[in-house]
């Protein structure tokens, strides 16, 4: 077996685990959104902030508790 073989089956594998986790994930979680870090409650509710004219988790209150900057604005322009 050449190297690109080895690499086409590689990527290949790797999909097709991909696919299937994220086709099981929903139906485990009951439809349910879940965090498994605080990293990602935390960007949407900045990027929820970002919508209704603010920039932090409380309202009223400006902080910027993410570690990145860009990252809420782009959760804002998804929600």
């Amino acid at each position: 077996m050449n190297i690109r073989r080895c690499q086409a089956l590689a990527v290949t594998l790797y999909l097709n685990a991909m696919a299937i986790l994220i086709g099981i994930s929903p139906r485990a979680a009951e439809g349910h959104l879940i965090y498994t870090l605080d990293d990602p409650y935390i960007h949407l509710a900045i990027g929820e902030s970002i919508l209704s004219g603010g920039y932090g988790i409380n309202v009223g209150e400006a902080a910027a508790p993410s570690s990145s900057v860009i990252w809420p604005y782009l959760m804002a322009a998804l929600l």
